[in-house]
């Protein structure tokens, strides 16, 4: 199943301190070592509105723990971030780094799914500010293996039945 969105919008300017998005760009069926999976490639976008150092990334599940087994463990270090310029790609971007008042970075990677369900990817940034510290996070729901519901017209009411999300144990 491959499943391809849309951009999300460009901000005028991050919301808070840091403006981070997060989008769903494919999922893809995998074969792996503990049985089928879904590869999840998310795009993310920070944004920011101060000057801020020590900048740190982290790669959760909805409950704030990291992706570890059974799900493939991602790296937040090994993300490759980088610089966003408006023609061709930027400098590479490290955590720890610095950001400056308006800088943005840019990144994708890939996040392994075991069964079908929806899950949820979470992305936290926190850094040091003027004023001390400052942390963000967004999500995006990503559906493994499932079709989501397209909704049907009723008395000019769109209706959608639900679908469970998905919370695997380590």
């Amino acid at each position: 199943m491959l499943v391809v969105c849309a951009a999300a919008p460009t901000w005028a300017e991050a919301l808070g301190d840091l403006g981070l998005r997060l989008r769903l760009i494919e999922t893809t069926q995998v074969a792996g070592t503990e049985g089928a999976a879904t590869l999840a490639t998310v795009g993310a976008t920070l944004e920011t509105r101060r000057a801020l150092e020590n900048v740190q990334f982290e790669l959760v599940r909805s409950d704030g723990t990291p992706w570890t087994r059974p799900l493939v463990y991602v790296d937040p270090r090994a993300i490759g971030w980088r610089k966003q310029k408006p023609q061709g790609e930027g400098d590479p971007f490290e955590p720890g780094d610095a950001l400056g008042v308006g800088d943005a970075i840019v990144a994708e990677f890939g996040v392994a799914l075991p069964g079908e369900g929806l899950y949820t990817v979470v992305v936290r940034v926190s850094g040091e500010g003027p004023q001390g510290p400052v942390r963000t996070e967004t999500m995006v729901l990503v559906p493994a293996g499932i079709e989501l519901p397209t909704g049907a017209e009723i008395d000019g009411a769109v209706e959608f039945q639900a679908v469970a999300s998905v919370e695997v144990q380590p």
